[in-house]
C-alpha cells in the first residue's frame, strides 16, 4: 500500500475521495479547511507556516510524526498566482518588468511586486482592489508554494505532483526563482468528467504523465460569466471550484508507476 500525502486537500478532498477505499493507497490529507467541510482522514496544519524564522520547527515536527510518503500530491492555493485578478503585465500581486543596464544588457523579471500605486489608480486596474488583502494573499501564496517544495525535498517521495491552473505563475516561480525544474503536464478537466469546466491545468511532476489536454467546449464555467447571453452553469463555491475529477487523479497516479 502506497502512503499518499495530500497537501492542501482540505476543500473538496479530491485526492482522498479518488484514492481512498480501494486498498492501494493510504491517504493523509493535510492543510487548513477554509469552509470547515472536510470529513476525511484530515490533519489540520498550516502549510504556510513561517515559524522556522523564529526557531519554531513545528511544521516539520508534526510532519515527521506521519508515515513517510511514497507520493505527495499538492494543490497550493492559486489566488496570488493565477489570472483571476489579471491586470497589466500580470495580476494584482506580481507583474513582469525589465531593467536595462549601462552595458545595454536587459534583464527581465516575472516577479516584480505590485505597489499600492500600481493598483490604486484607474489607469492600471478597472476594478477595486483591497491592497492589504492583496499583500496577505501574495505572502501566503509564496509561503505555501515554497513550503510545498521544501516538504517534497525533505521527505523525498518516490513521486510527486503539484496542481495549479495553466496560467498560474507558480511554475515560473519554481523554475525562475527557486531553480527547481519539473515537467509541466497539461490537462483539461472536462476531458475526464463532463460535469466539470474545461479548467486548463498543469500537473507539475517528476514524471511525464501524458494527460488529455485536448480542447472541448464546456457548458460550465468557474466564477461569474458576465456575458448577458451566456447560459453556462457557474461554479462559485470555493470547495467545488477546487475540486479535481477522480478519474483524472487515478490516471495520473497510476502513470507515476507506469514505466
Amino acid at each position: 500500500m502506497k502512503t499518499v500525502w495530500a497537501l492542501f486537500d482540505s476543500g473538496d478532498g479530491s485526492y482522498a475521495k479518488a484514492l481512498s477505499g480501494g486498498g492501494e493507497y493510504k491517504v493523509i490529507a493535510i492543510g487548513k479547511d477554509k469552509l470547515n467541510e472536510n470529513k476525511a482522514n484530515f490533519i489540520n496544519l498550516d502549510l504556510a507556516n513561517n515559524g522556522i524564522l523564529f526557531n519554531d520547527n513545528s511544521l516539520f515536527d508534526e510532519l515527521d510524526k506521519l508515515p513517510k510518503p511514497d507520493i505527495i500530491l499538492a494543490s497550493p492555493p492559486c489566488e496570488s498566482w493565477s489570472n483571476a485578478s489579471a491586470m497589466m503585465r500580470g495580476n494584482t500581486c506580481w507583474y513582469s518588468s525589465s531593467t536595462e543596464f549601462k552595458d545595454g544588457h536587459i534583464e527581465n523579471s516575472k516577479f516584480t511586486i505590485r505597489t499600492s500605486k500600481h493598483i490604486d489608480t484607474k489607469n492600471h486596474t478597472p476594478f477595486k482592489v483591497d491592497f492589504a488583502k492583496t499583500v496577505r494573499n501574495r505572502i501566503n501564496g509564496e509561503l505555501c508554494a515554497f513550503n510545498t517544495m521544501e516538504i517534497i525535498k525533505r521527505y523525498n517521495p518516490e513521486h510527486y505532483i503539484i496542481e495549479n491552473p495553466m496560467t498560474s505563475k507558480i511554475f515560473d516561480y519554481y523554475e525562475d526563482v527557486c531553480d527547481w525544474h519539473n515537467l509541466r503536464n497539461k490537462v483539461r478537466y472536462n476531458n475526464y468528467d463532463e460535469s466539470y469546466p474545461q479548467k486548463p491545468t498543469i500537473f507539475f511532476s517528476d514524471m511525464n504523465l501524458d494527460l488529455n489536454s485536448s480542447i472541448h467546449p464546456s457548458p460550465i464555467t468557474i466564477g461569474v460569466d458576465k456575458r448577458k447571453s451566456s447560459k453556462r452553469k457557474q461554479i462559485r463555491n470555493y470547495n467545488i471550484r477546487s475540486s479535481i475529477p477522480s478519474s483524472l487523479i487515478l490516471e495520473a497516479v497510476k502513470k507515476l508507476y507506469a514505466v
